[in-house]
């Protein structure tokens, strides 16, 4: 588990491209669960929360599959490719 404060990130993805899988990427406040800045990582399975808990900046493909979303997805510039990703309600959330 991972929590955001300060700076509010929960993970900063900066050029590398990991595999996270069953991680909880919370920022408090204002701020974003997972960002990524030309970084190409896989998240399955996982929780981001935040203002935006997702954020893709610079470029990059991003691939996030069966996560829950909390906040809002933002795409700069890059590929995001979501499958299966839903919201604290339970609801279906798509790529923007």
């Amino acid at each position: 588990m991972a929590s955001g404060a300060g700076i509010n990130v929960g993970v900063q993805n900066v050029d590398p491209s990991p595999t996270m899988t069953n991680v909880t990427a919370t920022s408090s406040g204002e701020g974003t669960g997972v960002y990524n800045e030309n970084s190409s990582p896989t998240i399955r399975q996982s929780k981001l929360s935040g203002t935006f808990s997702l954020e893709l900046l610079s470029g990059g493909n991003l691939k996030v599959a069966d996560t829950q979303l909390v906040g809002s997805v933002v795409v700069d510039s890059g590929t995001l490719q979501c499958f299966g990703n839903y919201d604290q309600n339970m609801n279906e959330v798509t790529c923007p």
